[in-house]
Parts: C-alpha cells; sequence; structure tokens
C-alpha cells in the first residue's frame, strides 16, 4: 500500500502542473504519516501544519481567497515575523 501512494505523490511532485496537495481521507489511516514520509524521503525541507490543535493556524481558514490562505501557510512555514508584517 506504501508504494501505491508513494508512486501517486511522486507523479503529483514531479508534474509541471503541479496544484497544492489536499490529502483527504477517514481518521486513523496514515495520511499524516504518509505524507511526514513523503516530505523526508523527497524533499530537502517541509512543513507541518495541524489545522485542528492549533487555533493560529485555524485563523488562515477564515480567508475567503484560498490564494491568502496559502500565501499566509507558505510564508508562516518561512518566516513568521514576514507574514505578519505583510497581512
Amino acid at each position: 500500500m506504501e508504494r501505491t501512494i508513494i508512486k501517486k505523490l511522486l507523479e503529483w511532485k514531479n508534474s509541471p502542473y503541479r496544484k497544492p496537495l489536499i490529502l483527504k481521507g477517514v481518521r486513523q489511516v496514515g495520511k499524516t504519516w504518509i505524507l511526514k514520509e513523503f516530505g523526508r524521503r523527497y524533499y530537502e525541507n517541509t512543513a507541518y501544519f495541524n489545522f485542528d490543535e492549533n487555533e493560529e493556524y485555524r485563523q488562515f481558514l477564515s480567508q475567503q481567497r484560498m490564494s491568502i490562505v496559502f500565501c499566509r501557510i507558505s510564508c508562516w512555514s518561512v518566516d513568521k515575523r514576514y507574514c505578519r508584517k505583510r497581512h
């Protein structure tokens, strides 16, 4: 099973038309684990955000325009101070 999802994630990673990844599924099936493992194997740097457990992250989702949400998440993962100054 792991090889199947890793293969699909690699296809997504290598696509020139790649869009943001949203992984959905029922609880306790390994979504978080596989994404963390994929990030560890195939990226130099990764960022993990748990919107269920952190109120500060959850506020990002209150935006109506997803472009703002992605911008805020991106700058949050790089430099929290930049995000606060720009938005």
